[in-house]
């Protein structure tokens, strides 16, 4: 893991920035997103990212299991079920999600909620 570059931050900082300017939130949103992302992928730790969204082998179900608990944080959910929807074992999926983020599904889905 890196330190997010200057680049990086400015474009999060006037993303969040746009909170305090909802007529402007729909239009200049989308575009700060698509600089975050850019600088993400285009960054130190791009080819790590390039790997976690595509669409292959167990760091893309991962990715997958990351998303629905980006999407659902405030749920509360089973790991077996997160498991079978994005069609790993339980044990498959604590596995790689640990290697990939550093953390279980479960104190992933905390980190969210703080």
């Amino acid at each position: 893991m890196s330190d997010a570059g200057a680049g990086l931050l400015d474009a999060a900082l006037r993303l969040l920035r746009l909170l305090d300017d909802p007529a402007a939130l729909p239009v200049l949103g989308p575009l700060a997103e698509q600089e975050i992302l850019y600088h993400l992928l285009a960054g130190p730790d791009g080819a790590r990212m390039r790997h976690i969204t595509s669409s292959q082998g167990r760091v893309a179900q991962v990715g997958r299991a990351i998303a629905w608990i980006g999407k659902n944080f405030r749920d509360r959910f089973s790991v077996e079920r997160l498991a079978a929807d994005v069609s790993m074992s339980p044990s498959s999926l604590h596995e790689h999600f640990r290697a990939v983020t550093a953390m279980t599904p479960l104190q992933f889905q905390k980190q969210l909620r703080l």
